[in-house]
């Protein structure tokens, strides 16, 4: 269950749903909203901080193909120790 939450392409599912939630959740209550941004950001640096782990003990690049169909008619995401440390929220 656990690799299922620090899939690399969580990332930008995360990314796009606290976008899109963070107008509706601050019309209803604005101390909420501050708190969304900071879990994921949190969530998305566990993410990107499990890869730099695992791919600097050795393991390959994870590469994420979307719609069961290679690329070029569908998005395909690579995730090794380079991206990984990149995504590192500042």
């Amino acid at each position: 269950m656990v690799n299922e939450l620090l899939n690399p392409i969580i990332i930008i599912i995360v990314a796009l749903a606290t976008g899109f939630l963070l107008p509706i959740v601050d019309k209803k209550n604005k101390s909420f909203t501050v708190v969304l941004f900071f879990m994921a950001l949190i969530w998305i640096g566990l993410i990107a901080l499990n890869g730099v782990v695992n791919f600097s003990s050795g393991a390959v690049a994870v590469e994420v193909i979307t719609a069961g169909i290679s690329p070029p008619f569908s998005i395909n995401l690579q995730f090794g120790l380079f991206e990984s440390v990149f995504w590192q929220p500042l």
